[in-house]
């Protein structure tokens, strides 16, 4: 997704477009240990976002 496409509230994900990246977007999320529901949830609706503008 492009920068300032992304509805991340609570900041979960990592602005990379100026870090000179390998990847595709402009944001990333790392997953380091998961461990409350919402959470979980939240990721989702964070990936549902990407999924559905692409």
């Amino acid at each position: 997704m492009e920068k300032g496409s992304l509805n991340d509230p609570q900041k979960m994900a990592e602005d990379v477009s100026e870090s000179g990246h390998w990847e595709n977007g402009d944001y990333r999320i790392i997953i380091h240990d998961v461990t409350d529901i919402t959470d979980m949830e939240y990721l989702m609706l964070l990936i549902m976002q990407s999924f559905n503008q692409n």
